[in-house]
């Protein structure tokens, strides 16, 4: 697995969880550390790619946020529950 597909699976794996049972504000500040926690992780790992680390200094700017919450907004607005983790799943496996 290349290191574009491998970021790709840990940033998209909690969102089908996330879909399959919506547990409102509180889960989504525990899914909101999870992320972070997962950031940390690869910013602390000598073994990490080069893309991971550069992905990870992405989501350190706001420019980055900015980006990467555009493009889920993008991608899911109009969409039910059920579409969403039909996509999400599929650019999980695809």
């Amino acid at each position: 697995m290349n290191g574009k597909r491998f970021w790709a699976v840990r940033c998209w794996r909690a969102w089908p969880v996330t879909l399959a049972e919506p547990s409102g504000i509180w889960g989504m500040m525990k899914e909101g550390i999870a992320s972070g926690q997962a950031l940390l992780e690869v910013k602390r790992d000598p073994g990490a790619t080069e893309l991971a680390k550069a992905l990870v200094a992405e989501m350190e700017t706001s420019d980055g946020q900015s980006i990467a919450r555009d493009g889920l907004k993008a991608e899911l607005t109009g969409k039910s529950p059920a579409e969403m983790r039909q996509q999400i799943i599929a650019t999980l496996t695809g």
